[in-house]
């Protein structure tokens, strides 16, 4: 027996479809549209067995391309003209606009038998022509304003399935466009495992196909599915528990911004007619749960009434919402981007991983429109577009750019691509490129006194745990027409997302793992907009989460905003906001904004795409209940949080999971939401084919035409827009360092020359510590100097048995005066860290981080880890501040460049080669210089007698083994080292001089390291007991 179809057109009453209508969205976006109403059927995670969307095409049979695939469940498909149709799958839902004269036809198939009706209304003035057709059957009919009409469908037999099946809506006005609505609905038994399914677009397709600016209508549906999705009604059978708890959270969270909006003074009459409307909403609500608690009150009709308050209720919420007088008059601007090749903390925004697509934009009308002007198309090559700021005037946009014609295959394939800094004049003014030179610019933010503070990778280095290359980035700055580039921070390894505090400081996220585990301790510094003064402001020591970016001073507070995230992915998580007034570490500091979603790595796996993933929750103590959102999508994700004021912010919100190493994440991930602290959240723009990042509102400068043409004048002087070329100094083999050809900064003079500038250092007390110091004499301290990585990849070469360590060279010792007080000379530039040694020259603690001074900079601390919020205790006056600042006395040959063979390896032939030889090795050990494997023969023997730093080298918990995240005093080094223990009690009768004990001390307070360069000729010569000249990279 054949399949066969039948099509019926009928009348179609609403009390039997269960369907209401409203003319609710016309008072979102101006459209002529009404309501999409709650669905019967189930929707589940399995192939398709009832109806299929196979292709949707214009009236002359063209194609319409759909638009990507995302867990945001919402596609649309659209092309140039006002054609559009909106599809909500599993739903079996429609939302179509055509313009004067123009139709399209949906092309629908079937794999199983079925008993469905296809409705369609007419929302608009325009009057429709619809006809559907099922074999030589064809039913055609016109349906003018308000008018409904539904199509059965009946397949009988799957012996031969129907493949394709056509459904044509056509505008017969030749002025006005139409707008309407389409609903599938399956008879009782015959409801399939998916309501309705299509093939959208590929969401890594790079660079992604544009979408055409969305109708207004098309517009408003996505924000009714968009409250859908919060209030989980976007699923079939929705009980009347989801609309209460709905309703219930709806109206709490609505009152919230009302008493907020109100106690800020908002006064006006539309405010009061909307507050006034939301009481009568409220009312209603009371009075309708009283009525549903009847026994008489149940079925169809109750739940069209309950979903039509819940529409309402929504729909004046927003309207409330959105009066936030932070936003009143504010554009915003935004970046369209694609997510890199490669989703990590180090890859997500360099060139050599950048993926095509987007451009900068102007959301004109937050909430009242998602109109956007693309203020670079056209007008750039085909590249990639991260971070934007504005100034301070509302005249320009900062923002990155590198030119990409295609994704690459991989990191290496594409080192020649770098980001560089762009400005562009508002609102069309002239565009110019600010930086250029092989090195990624980005991340830049104007500072009050017109600087550019930026990150970029001209420091030189790269990073030390993983696969390369992962060029080191720290911050910089430029002045306001880019020119005067230099590095300001020379941090050994990788710094992120700079931005001006109120008080004139930069807070920014730094990655302090010297000698601690790399996974955490991306956290929160501050540094002075000329260099000085780097301090930690919160987290150094905070395992959850793992790490903090995106950070922004909150208007009118003490606290920032900014993405809890994970360390193996991009940047994306959970918005928090963080007071150090309760505490410079731990949870007390912290207030999670959106607390549906989980702080990825640490509380929730993060997952990549070959079934692996990323799980460390050693800062977790202990497990709640998942929240209901992380249940429905895992992985979903904020990002990009922008303050409005104390109590609302902007942020860009994805459904979609996050994906982690080595994977790269989906492009059109992310819209833009305005939020408040109350829970409130609600989309302001969503491109479904790209993501949209980086909000910063602003009100427009209203001479912006005056402004723009000073600006365009200077532009003159600036360099040429244009795509750059590979530069000579990239042509080098796999796995050779590149810090011969990135150690320079244009205009700055060179990072590897010795200048000799120096900055003075005060400490006020080493005894002011955390952990307290054992009741111990501090005479003195040992700078040592760490070293940047200047290779690839991990552990190529290594430096010692200690995984993944620094480098480090040892500058020498200064002296610390009987209060405990130390002041003393040391060169600016470098990254430095401090031992505090007792009167042996043995480290009771050491610091596993690192600081810096620029040139002439003045400088102090309290303590040895003290916590950052004390002040000095009021004593007499320190004793180093009687006198001038010590000179560095420096350390046994062989400390700097570090090198075993010259530091150790003389007092072991002068006291220990005698009885410990290759020929006469008493008790097993061999301690002559001669090289055996990476090292030499006394190394491999003596190493294991020190406790030394190793955070993935060691079995057991970090925190135990490696001591952290805080250092205690007496666990690394020679104080707790068997090596001395044993020479101290005598051993054989060898007596060491204070030259051998200063050696040895040296190199054991110096985690062991054998070797003081990353570059493996100089490692060779090293090994054979010869000097080097020094360090690639300093």
């Amino acid at each position: 027996m054949l399949a066969r179809a039948h099509f019926r057109v009928s009348s179609w009453s609403t009390s039997n479809s269960g369907w209401v209508v409203l003319p609710h969205l016309l008072l979102l976006f101006g459209a002529t549209t009404a309501s999409l109403s709650p669905v019967q059927a189930a929707t589940v995670e399995s192939p398709p067995t009832g109806l299929q969307v196979l292709k949707v095409c214009d009236q002359m049979g063209h194609s319409i391309p759909c638009s990507s695939a995302t867990a945001f469940g919402f596609f649309v498909f659209a092309k140039d003209g006002q054609t559009q149709l909106a599809v909500m799958p599993s739903c079996g839902e429609f939302v179509g606009v055509l313009g004067p004269h123009e139709g399209l036809i949906i092309h629908l198939g079937w794999t199983a038998p079925v008993a469905a009706s296809v409705a369609i209304e007419n929302l608009g003035q325009a009057s429709l022509e619809i006809s559907a057709q099922a074999e030589s059957v064809q039913e055609r009919t016109s349906l003018a304003s308000g008018n409904q009409r539904e199509w059965k469908l009946t397949v009988t037999d799957d012996s031969v399935p129907i493949r394709e099946k056509t459904l044509s809506v056509k505008n017969l006005s030749a002025t006005a466009s139409a707008v309407w609505k389409g609903r599938i609905r399956y008879e009782a038994g015959s409801s399939p495992t998916e309501l309705l399914s299509l093939t959208p677009g590929d969401p890594q397709v790079t660079p992604p196909p544009v979408l055409p600016p969305l109708a207004p209508a098309i517009a408003a549906a996505m924000i009714e599915w968009d409250w859908r999705l919060q209030d989980e009604l976007d699923h079939p059978q929705v009980s009347s528990s989801k609309y209460t708890a709905a309703l219930n959270k709806i109206f709490d969270r609505g009152q919230y911004v009302i008493e907020n909006y109100s106690q800020q003074g908002l006064r006006d009459a539309e405010w009061f007619q909307l507050v006034a409307r939301w009481n009568e909403l409220r009312e209603r609500w009371h009075s309708l749960q009283t009525e549903l608690g009847k026994a008489d009150k149940s079925g169809d009709a109750a739940q069209e009434t309950v979903h039509a308050l819940w529409l309402e209720a929504r729909r004046v919420k927003r309207q409330l919402s959105l009066r936030d007088p932070a936003l009143r008059d504010r554009k915003i601007a935004f970046v369209k981007h694609v997510p890199s090749l490669f989703s990590h903390q180090l890859t997500q925004y360099t060139g050599n991983c950048a993926r095509p697509g987007g451009g900068v934009n102007l959301l004109d009308f937050p909430g009242q429109s998602m109109a956007c002007t693309d203020l670079t198309a056209g007008r750039l090559p085909q590249g990639s577009f991260e971070f934007c700021d504005v100034s301070p005037d509302g005249t320009r946009v900062l923002f990155s750019f590198c030119a990409a014609e295609r994704a690459p295959v991989n990191r290496e394939q594409a080192l020649d691509r770098f980001f560089h800094l762009y400005e562009i004049a508002l609102p069309h003014g002239t565009i110019r490129q600010l930086t250029s030179d092989p090195y990624d610019d980005f991340g830049a933010k104007y500072l009050p006194d017109g600087q550019i503070v930026f990150v970029s990778t001209r420091r030189g280095g790269f990073h030390r745990c993983g696969q390369g290359p992962c060029p080191v980035h720290t911050l910089a700055l430029c002045d306001s027409d880019g020119r005067n580039v230099r590095v300001i921070s020379f941090h050994e390894t990788h710094e992120w997302d700079p931005v001006p505090l109120f008080d004139g400081r930069i807070l920014y996220t730094r990655w302090d793992y010297v000698d601690r585990n790399a996974v955490f301790y991306q956290q929160l510094w501050t540094v002075r907009s000329n260099g000085e003064f780097v301090q930690a402001y919160y987290g150094n020591n905070t395992l959850n989460p793992v790490g903090i970016w995106e950070a922004r001073p909150i208007p009118g507070t003490n606290a920032i905003i900014a993405t809890a995230a994970a360390h193996h992915a991009m940047t994306a998580g959970s918005i928090i906001r963080i007071d150090i007034r309760h505490g410079q570490d731990g949870s007390r500091a912290i207030t999670r904004l959106t607390p549906d979603a989980l702080f990825p790595e640490s509380e929730a796996p993060v997952p990549n795409r070959s079934g692996g993933r990323w799980f460390n929750p050693a800062g977790v103590d202990s497990v709640s209940a998942l929240p209901s959102e992380q249940k429905r999508f895992p992985g979903h994700c904020y990002r990009t949080p922008y303050p409005l004021s104390e109590t609302t912010f902007l942020a860009a919100y994805s459904y979609d999971g996050l994906i982690g190493e080595p994977d790269a994440n989906q492009v059109n991930m992310f819209g833009l939401y305005w939020m408040d602290v109350f829970g409130n959240k609600e989309l302001l723009y969503r491109d479904l084919n790209i993501s949209s990042l980086w909000p910063v509102a602003f009100r427009p400068c209203p001479n912006a035409g005056e402004k723009q043409g000073q600006v365009a004048s200077k532009a003159i002087t600036a360099q040429p827009i244009s795509t750059p070329t590979r530069p000579a100094s990239f042509d080098v083999p796999l796995g050779k360092n590149l810090v011969s050809a990135n150690s320079h900064t244009p205009e700055g003079g060179s990072l590897a020359e010795e200048s000799g500038d120096e900055g003075i250092i005060f400490l006020a007390n080493v005894y002011a510590a955390w952990p307290q110091l054992p009741r111990e004499r501090i005479t003195r301290l040992r700078i040592v100097q760490v070293l940047p990585k200047s290779t690839w990849h991990k552990n190529q070469p290594t430096l010692g048995v200690p995984n993944i360590s620094p480098g480090k060279q040892v500058l020498g010792t200064v002296p610390v005066e009987a209060d405990g007080s130390a002041l003393f000379r040391v060169p600016a530039r470098k990254p430095l860290s401090f031992q505090a040694l007792d009167e042996h020259g043995r480290a009771v603690q050491i610091m596993r981080s690192i600081t810096y001074v620029q040139p002439g900079e003045i400088t102090s601390c309290v303590g040895c880890h003290e916590p950052r919020h004390l002040a000095p205790p009021a004593k007499a006056f320190p004793l180093a501040l009687r006198r001038p600042p010590s000179q560095i006395t420096p350390g046994p040959s062989g400390s700097r460049p570090f090198s075993y063979p010259l530091l150790v390896q003389p007092v072991l032939d002068r006291h220990c080669v005698a009885c410990h030889n290759s020929t006469k090795a008493e008790g097993g050990i061999v301690l002559t210089g001669e090289p055996a494997g990476r090292y030499s023969a006394s190394y491999n023997a003596l190493a294991r007698y020190v406790p030394y730093s190793d955070w993935a080298g060691k079995p057991g918990d970090f925190r135990v083994v490696n001591c952290e995240p805080t250092t205690k005093p007496d666990f690394f080094g020679a104080r707790a080292s068997r090596l001395t223990q044993l020479l101290l009690q005598g051993h054989h009768g060898v007596e060491l001089s204070q030259e051998d004990w200063e050696r040895l001390y040296t190199w054991m307070d110096c985690n062991v390291l054998f070797y003081g360069t990353f570059n493996l000729a100089d490692q060779q010569r090293q090994q054979r007991g010869e000097a080097i000249a020094g360090p690639d990279l300093e």
